[in-house]
């Protein structure tokens, strides 16, 4: 059976790709699969952030007699806190401060 494998991933799989460091920062090393997961969690915040301004516009802000401008920056705010919190949660290095 002939099958054809590109060069490139002939010699390596697909596990020791990913796991093969790109950038070495001291003692940390950035791998692919370091570089997916960093787009996976700024996708998931930025997804988190814009649910968490719908449902508060949605459900809490309309019942108030807030102005439009003032319930817009309450949402800014409370998706920015939202955003903080996440980011410094799953980041080892904030979580000692």
């Amino acid at each position: 059976m002939n099958t054809f494998a590109p060069p490139f991933l002939a010699a390596v799989s697909i596990s020791e790709w990913l796991a093969d460091p790109i950038l070495r920062i001291g003692d940390a090393d950035f791998t692919v699969l370091t570089v997916l997961k960093i787009v996976f969690w700024i996708g998931a915040v930025l997804v988190a952030n814009v649910l968490l301004r719908r449902l508060v516009v949605r459900r809490v802000l309309k019942r108030t007699r807030f102005d439009p401008g003032l319930q817009f920056a309450i949402t800014k705010i409370l998706a920015t806190c939202s955003s903080c919190s996440a980011s410094m949660s799953r980041s080892p290095s904030m979580a000692s401060i």
